[in-house]
C-alpha cells in the first residue's frame, strides 16, 4: 500500500523477466502524475515488446534497457553488437556491469569475469557507477577467494558507507579466518542481521561447518538463507550440497526442483552429477 509499490513491482517483474505482467505494470503507470515515471513507463514497455530485429530503432538508452532485459546471457554475440552501438562510455559501463552481475547471481564467475574484463578499456566518470564496479570487482575477488588481491583492492581506498556493512563484514571475516574469533563474530553479525547476504549466508556456513560441535549448523544456515531468497541459484546449489552430504536426500530432491524453475534443465543435470552422496552405513 505505500506510494511507489506499483513502479517497485514493475520493475521486479522486468528484472525476473516476467514480461507479459511487467509491461501490464508499466502500463498502468503511463497516467502517472509524475513525469519522470511516465517517461520510464514508457520506455521500459516499448523494451519489453520489443523484437530482436528492431534494435537500430532504439536510442542509446534504449539499447542499454534492451541489453539489461532482453538480452540472455548465453547470448554474448547480440549483447556485444549492442555495445557497439553505445557510444556513451558510462552507459556501455552500466551495460557490462549489469551482465556481469547477472552472470555472477546465476553463479556463473569464469564467464562474469570474462565479462567483467571489457570495463578495463573504458573511461568511467560517474562515482556511483566506478563504487559499483569497484565493489563488484571486490565481491567477485572473494568468492575465488583470492583474499591478498581481495586485501591489496580494499586497501586502495574503497568506501564502505552504511549500505555496504554486509560486504564488509564478509571481507573482513573472509580476511581474518585465521582469527578464528574475529571471524566469528563477522559472520554471526551476517546471520543475525542480513541473512539475504547470500555470500555472506554461504561463507558462513562454510566457516562454521567445521569450528562447532553442532553437525547441522551449516545445514541451518543454508536452510535460513533459502527461506529469506528462495530463487538464489547459489543458496538452492549450496542447500542442495549439504543436504546431499547430510544424506537428506529427499530435501536436496526438492531444491533440486526449485533449482529447475531458475536454470535450463541441461544445466541442473550438470550440477546435480557432481552431488557427494555419502556412503551407506
Amino acid at each position: 500500500g505505500y506510494a511507489d509499490a506499483l513502479l517497485t513491482r514493475a520493475v521486479l517483474l522486468a528484472e525476473n523477466n516476467q514480461f507479459g505482467p511487467a509491461v501490464i505494470a508499466w502500463d498502468s503507470l503511463k497516467r502517472n502524475d509524475n513525469r519522470i515515471i511516465r517517461y520510464m513507463a514508457e520506455m521500459s514497455k516499448r523494451i519489453l515488446l520489443l523484437e530482436s530485429g528492431m534494435i537500430n530503432e532504439l536510442s542509446e538508452t534504449e539499447l542499454y534497457g534492451y541489453s539489461r532485459y532482453k538480452v540472455s546471457t548465453g547470448d554474448s554475440l547480440q549483447f556485444n553488437k549492442i555495445l557497439e552501438k553505445i557510444s556513451s562510455d558510462d552507459l556501455r559501463a552500466r551495460a557490462i556491469l549489469d551482465r556481469t552481475e547477472k552472470l555472477f547471481r546465476l553463479d556463473h564467475l569464469t564467464e562474469a569475469i570474462t565479462v567483467f574484463k571489457k570495463l578495463e578499456a573504458i573511461p568511467i566518470s560517474d562515482e556511483k557507477l566506478f563504487q559499483s564496479i569497484s565493489l563488484l570487482e571486490l565481491r567477485m575477488l572473494a568468492a575465488r577467494r583470492e583474499l591478498s588481491l581481495l586485501a591489496k583492492q580494499i586497501n586502495i581506498g574503497f568506501r564502505f558507507d552504511g549500505l555496504h556493512s554486509a560486504d564488509k563484514k564478509y571481507f573482513t571475516a573472509l580476511l581474518s579466518v585465521s582469527d578464528t574469533a574475529k571471524a566469528r563474530t563477522n559472520f554471526e553479525w551476517i546471520l543475525n542481521n542480513n541473512p539475504l547476504y547470500e555470500d555472506g549466508m554461504i561463507a558462513a556456513a562454510d566457516f562454521f561447518r567445521d569450528r562447532t560441535t553442532d553437525k547441522l549448523k551449516a545445514y541451518k544456515i543454508l536452510s535460513e538463507a533459502l527461506h529469506a531468497n528462495p530463487a538464489s541459484v547459489k543458496i538452492l546449489k549450496n542447500y542442495i550440497r549439504e543436504a546431499t552430504r547430510l544424506g537428506f536426500t529427499d530435501f536436496a530432491s526438492v531444491a533440486l526442483d526449485d533449482l529447475r524453475k531458475v536454470l535450463p534443465e541441461q544445466e541442473v543435470r550438470a550440477f546435480a552429477s557432481k552431488l557427494v552422496v555419502p556412503p551407506v552405513n
